[in-house]
């Protein structure tokens, strides 16, 4: 009777190769490690419960010992478990790319406990990786994890450097670590805690909630972000970025069916960008979602962007298959009809690599398909001004198109060699007028009056 007071069963088990045994019972996976595979467990009766106390197991330089108990109604809220986990070499185990983590011992330890049928609590966690250590709790359905959950963790390390030798390429030696926070998620919905993340001189930190559209009643988000160089996130972005700082403010909340981002301040070295949003996302099918947006600059550098852009591989534009200039491509009309929106963003002064503008204004707006640039306008150092408007109508046709410009003491495509030269150069009055119509690029340029 395995019900019996007296039950108990031990088992030992040795496999001289774990992935030859595997492959040789057709049960060969990636990754399954060509190491000795030692496993102890002794079973016996408790208290209206099978005791599993212990199960010890060792796979190469892995370490695990696990006790639990199994109630005899076998039911999954009657099932708790305890466990350690151990090993000398993290990567190693993990089979992570060279240099990626340093070669530093762990332990993880914590409880397993089940709230329902479905649901997983990890209790306790504790994992300790060289001097980096975190405490964790996690709760999470078993069926689909990402439906919904909770998870609080505290983790620190005086040097992520020692523990993650790429990032000495953009972290300062013995740069300390740490993440305080915690939040759950149910579907498209996010709650999180005050949740701080440091990694050396740099700083995230994150509180509210954040629901998605349609549904965006209750979303109020801040978010604060500093960073003393844009290297650090070349880890992610996987391409250059200007050895720049970069500080963020932003608060999100939601008032009625739109979201407003009333709080909008960017700082990237010496450029700074500052504004207010609002977004209402489209209520059903019919409707059209709606952006607007009021920004302002007192000085936008834009030559670190020109020559990341400079250093991307050159891609030609596809020729037109009848060898004329001009494209026969359908205008983007249909793309226009995905949103409407304001858009007005102002500049005190732009620099790019081989000029500087100055009082830049762009105000423009869509709206049902119809492009409309109000109003654009720019000046240069040398008092040059330019001005005007352009508008896109969807018509039967296609489009109606319009373009207008005027401009004054204008110094056209010609070089100075100091300031005393420019002024002798000619200046100019420019006055455009354009109107075209037509559904591709070439029919505009056909019908341009």
């Amino acid at each position: 009777d395995p019900y019996s007071p007296a039950t108990q069963l031990r088992l030992k088990t040795e496999v001289a190769d774990l992935g030859q045994t595997m492959a040789t019972f057709g049960l060969a996976a990636e990754g399954t490690p060509a190491e000795a595979l030692t496993l102890e467990v002794e079973i016996s009766r408790g208290d209206e419960a099978f005791l599993i106390d212990p199960l010890v197991a060792n796979l190469g330089d892995l370490d695990a010992e696990v006790s639990a108990r199994i109630g005899d109604t076998l039911a999954m809220t009657d099932i708790t478990a305890q466990f350690e986990v151990s090993g000398s070499n993290l990567p190693k185990l993990a089979q992570l790319e060279d240099d990626l983590l340093a070669d530093e011992p762990f332990r993880v330890t914590g409880r397993l406990a089940f709230s329902g049928e479905d649901t997983i609590e990890v209790q306790d966690l504790e994992v300790a990786y060289g001097p980096a250590e975190a405490r964790a709790g996690l709760r999470l359905p078993l069926s689909d994890p990402l439906a919904g959950g909770e998870m609080r963790i505290e983790a620190e390390s005086a040097n992520l450097t020692a523990l993650v030798p790429a990032a000495a390429e953009y972290l300062a030696e013995g740069s300390a670590f740490s993440i305080v926070g915690g939040g759950r998620w149910q579907g498209t919905n996010l709650w999180l805690e005050d949740t701080v993340i440091r990694v050396g001189e740099s700083s995230l930190d994150l509180k509210g909630e954040l629901h998605a559209p349609p549904e965006i009643a209750g979303t109020e988000l801040t978010l604060r972000a500093s960073l003393p160089s844009l290297k650090i996130l070349e880890l992610v972005a996987g391409q250059t970025l200007p050895d720049e700082p970069l500080t963020l403010q932003a608060d999100l909340r939601a008032e009625a069916d739109t979201l407003r981002l009333t709080t909008f301040d960017l700082a990237i070295g010496p450029s700074d960008l500052s504004g207010t949003a609002a977004f209402r996302p489209a209520q059903n099918a019919e409707e059209i979602p709606e952006l607007t947006a009021e920004l302002s600059s007192r000085l936008l550098d834009l030559r670190p962007l020109q020559a990341a852009l400079a250093t991307e591989p050159d891609t030609e534009p596809a020729k037109p298959a009848d060898g004329r200039v001009i494209p026969d491509e359908p205008l983007p009309l249909d793309q226009l009809r995905q949103v409407n929106g304001d858009v007005q963003l102002t500049v005190e002064r732009a620099e790019l690599e081989n000029a500087n503008l100055l009082d830049v204004l762009l105000k423009a707006s869509l709206s049902d398909g119809a492009l409309l640039v109000e109003r654009f306008e720019l000046a240069g150092e040398a008092g040059g001004k330019l001005g005007g408007a352009l508008r896109l109508i969807p018509s039967a046709d296609g489009a109606e198109f319009g373009f207008e410009m005027d401009g004054s003491n204008l110094i056209v495509g010609l070089p100075a060699a100091n300031e005393e030269a420019r002024e002798k150069l000619p200046r100019y009055e420019v006055s455009t007028r354009l109107a075209a119509s037509g559904a591709t690029a070439r029919e505009l340029a056909s019908t341009s009056r």
